[in-house]
């Protein structure tokens, strides 16, 4: 699954460990400073080409307004205008939206999220 891997990648860049501070779609009350990666929407599918174009948002929640925007920064350029690979394919990455601010949450976290689309050969 491609959001897997998209944690899987952060990981390895020294963002976290998934499942301790990294997690897909939901995190645990207890979690602290973390980063969530969500499956959104997508663009509507398309038979008539070898690709598919998926999206999904980051989301980094931090106790200090200051490190979660730096943070969120931090993989906006690690992720944006960039070729990987996922599920053994190569994997265009880009940003769709720029970094939004969410505000507080009910225990005053605050929260950041960026969007990104994925264009990747359908398997």
């Amino acid at each position: 699954m491609i959001i897997d891997e998209i944690a899987t990648y952060l990981e390895s860049a020294g963002y976290g460990t998934k499942g301790t501070d990294i997690f897909i779609d939901s995190f645990p009350e207890t979690a602290t400073n973390c980063i969530v990666v969500y499956t959104t929407g997508g663009f509507p599918p398309r038979t008539d080409f070898a690709h598919d174009n998926t999206t999904y948002q980051i989301m980094v929640r931090n106790y200090s307004y200051y490190n979660g925007l730096t943070k969120i920064n931090n993989i906006k350029k690690l992720l944006h205008n960039k070729c990987i690979l996922l599920e053994k394919n190569k994997t265009y990455i880009q940003a769709s939206s720029d970094i939004a601010y969410l505000g507080k949450d009910e225990v005053n976290y605050h929260r950041f999220v960026i969007n990104f689309s994925l264009k990747h050969r359908r398997l």
